[in-house]
């Protein structure tokens, strides 16, 4: 039916929705009377469709109305309720405020009686304590606890408004200022007596009663402090620091008003001369010894009358939040650190040039204190420290800089220079370490100077052959530090004991390595030439004749071996004894004498052919090198190991390869197990051949291979592989037999093995 409206397009002029007020144009197409016919036709099949939908709906329809009329029954029930709850409201709000503004007006009026109550019961404690107070009363201590009741029922606004008892807080007030301020100069008289310890607990225990003893401390310490700093400003106006008699209650009191003022712009006191300073320094150990000493005393005697007021009552959480001493000591030192550090100039100047005797007279309070007073440390001398320090490296750089080549008459000038520095400030570790790193620094500076002058390498090295120039020099100039380092060792025998002791000597005495590593370099290049020219007249060996030829053997030493004898001698007696360090001598000495055994023994190990007359030479020799060792060592039998290696050598060289085998195995023994390898191969034929020929080196080769690989187990391998090589050497050549020698040393060699 829809569809039909909407196509229709006689219907369609009905149906849009046009807000506009115009008039429905009807189609002129049709007659009047058909459109009123079409019209009647349209709104019957509508009252049908209408008729056909209620029918279809009307039990839905008649539900919705029947819940329809039950809703409007509820809404009316509702409104009911409502209306009686608002009446019943009325009736309960009336109930409740009549009661209420009734007990509102009897809360308020029961306040103000409240109020007038708390008055009248402050005022009558009021008068009750004022009637206990006497001023004439010996028993101050109770009076006070009594004012300190009254104070606080004072402070009370309402109670100040009572006009009755108004002369009576007046003269409370009275009483509290007279007793006060005799409690006062009761304390300070037994601080100045330091004998009346009753009356100053009595005193204290007033302040403490009144409840102002921590603010009573603080007020005291500023007396102290402030007669301190008063005697401060006096020394620096070059004026004799008096003792103060007399301690006054307020701290601007102890000014002197009648001392008469410089002219303006006038300085106090001359900058620079001994005048000033002997009286400056007269003040300032008065303002110690007296001043801040007499203070210390008064503090220690106060902290000993606090201890006793402690255990009276009201005192404890009093006592806990007052620590005089500490506070005392804190203040102190930042009285005399500002003191310092904002002085004026001819005043730093002074403390900084003697700034040790500054130290010592805070030292000296400290033990006069018995150690309890706290003052000093980087804090109060940081700013004086480095002027004295820069003045003290000054002076210690000055000997330096004399001279561009040390000498001896540099090093006593720099030696004494650095004790005078050093016993200054032997009284501060602190102090005195910095002043030994400045002169560990300036020492380094001395060597430096020295090292520039020494030559390594070329012509200082050489030593077959008198000392050159270079040479001579780098003698003095090592000489020199040696000396250096004996009078620095001198200079500290000399300061004492406590110095001695001392982490800063330590540190000097570890400083001195630095020269003995100068020192050291020069002389190790000597020795590491003639140990290079040891060996290369140890090689000659080879080269001896008559080592394979049977004759007798003479007495005398080998060709060689007197080169050798020759060359220690000449070259230790020129060269190495010139040297004052003998401790760095015998060091080095002893380092020769063993690089000399071990070349000899490499090289008479692998000496072949050698014959039985031979072998007696070179045991012989082993007699021969022990003296010309004992030159280096002065006695080769110190050094046991060395020497028991030369004497064992000497007793294998002779012995017969069955002798040889039998020998214990000793790993770490005088000899090593690998040169009685060698000295086995020694007695073998040509075909075995020793390990460094079958290997195919030269005999330079093998002793410069033997100092660097040290392990016995890479010196058995290369037997191992020369016993390798001939077996080869035997399986090419089809000999029958082995060498007799061949099986002794493989016997050893498998033995060595097991001992490893």
């Amino acid at each position: 039916m829809c569809e039909t409206f909407e196509t229709d397009e006689f219907y369609q002029k009905f149906l849009t929705s046009d807000d506009s007020k115009e008039t429905t144009v009807i189609s002129t197409s049709l007659a009047i009377n058909e459109q009123i016919q079409k019209l009647n036709d349209g709104v019957d099949m509508l009252a049908k469709q209408l008729q056909t939908q209620v029918r279809e709906q009307h039990k839905s329809l008649l539900l919705e109305a029947q819940n329809a009329s039950k809703l409007s029954a509820a809404v009316d029930l509702v409104n009911h309720h409502m209306n009686q709850l608002e009446i019943g409201a009325e009736r309960l709000k009336n109930k409740i405020n009549t009661p209420y503004s009734l007990l509102s007006n009897q809360t308020r009026a029961l306040a103000r009686l409240h109020d007038v109550s708390h008055i009248l019961r402050q005022s009558n404690r009021f008068l009750q304590l004022f009637h206990k107070l006497t001023p004439d009363s010996k028993d101050i201590a109770a009076q006070a606890i009594i004012l300190f009741e009254i104070e606080l029922l004072i402070e009370n606004e309402q109670l100040n408004q009572i006009e009755f008892i108004r002369s009576e807080r007046l003269a409370a007030a009275n009483i509290k200022q007279l007793l006060t301020n005799t409690a006062h100069h009761d304390l300070l008289n037994a601080l100045k007596s330091l004998i009346d310890e009753d009356k100053a607990v009595k005193s204290l225990q007033v302040f403490t009663n009144m409840q102002v003893l921590p603010k009573y401390i603080d007020d005291l310490l500023d007396i102290f402090i402030g007669d301190i700093k008063h005697a401060i400003k006096e020394c620096f106006a070059g004026i004799q620091t008096k003792k103060v008699s007399e301690r006054k209650s307020k701290a601007g009191n102890n000014v002197d008003q009648t001392k008469p003022k410089p002219s303006p712009g006038k300085p106090q006191g001359t900058t620079a001369s001994q005048q000033f300073s002997r009286k400056f320094w007269t003040a300032l150990e008065s303002l110690f010894d007296e001043e801040i000493y007499n203070c210390w005393k008064q503090i220690n005697f106060l902290t000993e009358c606090l201890k006793k007021v402690v255990h009276q009552p009201n005192a404890m959480n009093l006592f806990e939040s007052v620590d005089i001493e500490k506070n005392f000591h804190d203040r102190l030192n930042d009285l005399l650190r500002i003191s310092f550090t904002n002085c004026p100039p001819y005043i730093r100047q002074c403390l900084v040039q003697d700034l040790p005797k500054l130290l010592r007279l805070t030292k000296q309070l400290h033990t006069k204190c018995e150690n309890k007073l706290n003052i000093g440390g980087e804090s109060l001398f940081g700013s004086l420290e480095a002027g004295y320090l820069e003045q003290c490296a000054n002076n210690l750089k000055i000997t330096l800089i004399a001279a561009d080549t040390p000498n001896q008459d540099t090093i006593e000038a720099f030696i004494q220079a650095a004790e005078k520095e050093l016993r200054n400030v032997s009284g501060d570790n602190r102090l005195c370490g910095m002043v030994t790193a400045i002169f560990i620094a300036c020492n380094k500076e001395f060597w430096t100077k020295i090292e520039a002058n020494i030559k390594i390498g070329g012509d200082a090295q050489q030593v077959f052959d008198v000392p050159n120039t270079v040479q001579l020099q780098n003698i003095t100039n090592a000489n020199i530090i040696y000396e250096q380092s004996l009078y620095v060792k001198r200079m500290i025998q000399n300061l004492g004991n406590d110095f001695l002791n001392s982490r800063s000597a330590q540190n000097i005495i570890e400083s001195l390595d630095y020269g003995l590593k100068i020192v050291q370099k020069v002389v190790k290049q000597l020795i590491d030439s003639m140990k290079s020219a040891a060996g290369i007249i140890l090689l000659s060996i080879h080269r001896e004749p008559g080592l394979n030829n049977e004759r007798t053997v003479s007495s005398a030493p080998s060709l060689y071996m007197k080169e050798l004898q020759e060359f220690l001698f000449r070259a230790w007696d020129y060269q190495i004894s010139p040297f004052k360090d003998k401790q760095l001598l015998e060091m080095h000495g002893k380092e020769l004498a063993e690089c000399c055994v071990e070349l000899f023994v490499w090289n008479v190990a692998i000496i072949r052919p050698i014959s039985s007359s031979g072998r007696q030479r070179l045991k012989s020799d082993c007699q021969h090198l022990e003296n010309a060792l004992n030159t280096l060592v002065g006695d080769l039998s110190a050094m046991s190991r060395t020497f028991r290696t030369l004497r064992s050598l000497s007793s294998l060289i002779t012995l017969t390869p069955d002798e040889l085998s039998k020998k214990s195995i000793e790993i770490d023994g005088p000899v090593s197990p690998f040169i009685v390898l060698l000295l086995l191969f020694g007695h073998a034929g040509s075909d075995l051949m020793s390990p460094h020929v079958a290997a195919g080196w030269s005999n330079e080769k093998i002793t410069e291979w033997l100092s660097k690989h040290v392990s016995i187990k890479e010196r058995l391998e290369l037997v191992t592989g020369a016993l390798q090589k001939y077996r080869n050497v035997v399986r090419q050549k089809n000999v029958i037999k082995y060498d007799p020698i061949y099986p002794i040393i493989s016997n050893y060699l498998e033995n060595v093995y097991k001992n490893l």
